[in-house]
């Protein structure tokens, strides 16, 4: 999930979404950046949270100061090119904008894809 920069630091990637599927996901607030996480594997909102944590502590930042702001769940279908937002996280719910802003991120990595939302569903 990594990458490596021209000056050879470790950077984090702004977005990271399994590339097929239906999953939770995570918008984080760290160092006044907003970042999108969806991982099929975690069950939780809370397992893609510590994963992301996880992620920046292998750069050497110990303890970083990080904030869920909310989750939901992603539709991702690769062939039709689309993405859809929807739902809430009963550990971290949903605030107001969030999916709008999850899409804001998303259309810059997916140009190509319609990406839609909804505060409609579970």
């Amino acid at each position: 999930m990594e990458k490596k920069n021209e000056s050879n630091k470790t950077e984090i990637p702004i977005c990271f979404i399994e590339p097929k599927g239906v999953y939770k996901y995570v918008q984080i607030n760290y160092n006044n950046q907003i970042y999108i996480r969806g991982i099929k594997k975690c069950k939780y909102h809370k397992g893609i949270y510590h994963n992301f944590i996880k992620e920046i502590e292998k750069t050497g930042i110990q303890k970083p100061k990080t904030k869920c702001l909310g989750g939901g769940r992603i539709k991702f279908e690769p062939e039709e090119k689309n993405i859809f937002v929807y739902g809430y996280s009963n550990a971290y719910g949903r605030y107001e904008g969030q999916h709008e802003k999850t899409v804001e991120i998303l259309k810059k990595f997916y140009p190509d894809f319609n990406i839609t939302w909804s505060n409609e569903g579970y």
